[in-house]
């Protein structure tokens, strides 16, 4: 089912002029003058010149407006794939073409591509907390406030719109009813996740950026889950600056980890994910009977990344096989420590640690009166540990206040009780902090050995060092996700 590279057609950027001098959400100077914007929440491309505005009555006397994108070259009816694209509040399809790049994967893919208009005041009818329907429903001049959402969900319009939209595509370009997804962002997350929620067992996959459920729409008061439709691989992208978390009543990281822990339920995962951490992607893949996905950017404001489209297309073609590569295969070499946890998270899998890690300072204090200032803190490691997971050796142990070990490659080290210098091969090495007996065990800092010692990348982030051998930066959710792992 696998389409061949060769078939595929290549991407291509379209070189465009960027507007640092505006500021509007979505300026109409994208389609007129074909600028390009750049912010730290959002990106876009130029505007596509193939892209097609469509207008009729899909919904009874309603009028709906969608844009089409359709390749050059499209895939074969059995392969051909519909992304189903929804824009964030106060915007339009043809942004949400313009702040993604659904078009270019269509473009190589052979798929199609919709970006439908919300249809009602460009705010989609999402659901929401009852109790709080006065306050999040109150017109006010900005605009900015929930149109009134029927409890039956059927009643909804822009739920009637969005599935008779879908056979209408289906019936006009021959599409394989197994594949169809349904992606958004921001507001446009929050429809496309109500949608998978109720009406899942039509989609493939979806995938929600820059915005997610209150924990009130997904759980009873008992605990159990709110959910008519059934398992789907979801995908759920956050960025780690995003505080946006409308009408939940708790605090964002609260409301990340009861949407994941929601979805691990619905799809029976695996509760141990497989993790990557790559630039500034974090990436935790757990497998189940339908997989799903948590992302978070490093240092991103609320939006989508502008390659959030590959990102997710992977995902989607290795849950439906299409694909033979995967963004989820999780890092090969990786191990992560958390101060106070007695376990470590090492290329997939928990690990029971010999001590648990801790942070120790270091002060400078001469020509300081009796005062001294911090001047930086790591987190120590037992040496018996670092040896277990960098496949080192003990050839010698003075009773845990002088070790000797051989690494792989051959090199021997000496580290002693006390002291920030250290014996590498016969020569002297200084470390960035001393060595550390504590609970009669020798600790050492894991960044100081992992980076000059091992030659790995290490990040840290809310009390967890992640090593790998690649550049990485972890992020604060998961780093979270990590803790409550080894917790």
């Amino acid at each position: 089912m696998k389409m061949k590279n060769k078939e595929k057609r290549k991407i291509v950027i379209s070189a465009a002029e960027p507007d640092y001098e505006n500021f509007e959400y979505l300026p109409r100077d994208m389609i007129d003058k074909g600028i390009i914007i750049n912010e730290n929440g959002n990106n876009s491309i130029a505007y596509p010149h193939k892209l097609k505005k469509c207008r009729e009555f899909l919904n009874g006397n309603r009028i709906s407006t969608w844009y089409e994108y359709v390749p050059a070259q499209i895939a074969p009816p059995e392969k051909r794939a519909l992304v189903i694209s929804l824009h964030g509040g106060l915007m339009e399809g043809w942004g949400q073409a313009v702040y993604s790049t659904w078009t270019k994967i269509a473009e190589r893919e052979g798929c199609i591509a919709v970006f439908p208009d919300a249809g009602i005041r460009k705010m989609w009818m999402i659901d929401y907390d009852r109790s709080m329907e006065d306050i999040l429903t109150a017109e006010n001049e900005s605009g900015v406030y929930l149109n009134k959402n029927p409890r039956d969900i059927n009643e909804n319009e822009d739920v009637k719109m969005l599935l008779a939209l879908i056979e209408h595509v289906l019936k006009k370009y021959e599409i394989s009813q197994n594949r169809v997804y349904i992606h958004g962002m921001s507001m446009g997350a929050l429809m496309a996740s109500m949608m998978a929620r109720y009406f899942g067992n039509i989609f493939a996959g979806a995938a929600f950026s820059g915005a997610l459920a209150s924990p009130l729409l997904l759980y009873e008061k008992d605990g159990s889950l709110i959910n008519k439709g059934g398992k789907i691989p979801v995908c759920q992208s956050h960025m780690e600056l995003d505080q946006m978390n409308p009408g939940a009543g708790v605090p964002v990281a609260e409301v990340i980890a009861k949407n994941r822990k929601y979805w691990l339920r619905i799809n029976e995962c695996n509760p141990v994910p497989r993790i990557s951490v790559r630039g500034q992607n974090n990436i935790a893949y757990y497998s189940g009977k339908a997989d799903y996905i948590f992302r978070e950017v490093k240092n991103r404001d609320h939006g989508q990344t502008i390659d959030e489209a590959e990102k997710v297309w992977n995902f989607w073609s290795h849950t439906s096989k299409i694909e033979d590569e995967s963004l989820c295969i999780g890092d090969e070499m990786s191990v992560a420590f958390a101060e106070g946890c007695g376990m470590a998270f090492a290329e997939g899998k928990k690990e029971k640690l010999v001590s648990e890690p801790f942070y120790w300072t270091k002060y400078m204090f001469h020509g300081q009166n009796g005062n001294r200032i911090a001047r930086g803190k790591s987190l120590m490691v037992s040496v018996n540990d670092l040896c277990r997971f960098f496949h080192a050796e003990i050839i010698k142990d003075e009773d845990q206040k002088e070790m000797w070990i051989q690494l792989q490659d051959g090199r021997e080290i000496e580290f002693a009780q006390g002291n920030i210098a250290c014996v590498i091969d016969n020569s002297i090495k200084a470390m960035t902090i001393e060595a550390v007996r504590h609970n009669e065990m020798l600790y050492i800092s894991c960044e100081w050995f992992a980076g000059e010692v091992m030659n790995c990348f290490f990040t840290e982030c809310e009390g967890v060092i992640y090593i790998t051998d690649h550049y990485a930066e972890l992020s604060q959710n998961m780093a979270y996700l990590i803790k409550e792992l080894l917790n």
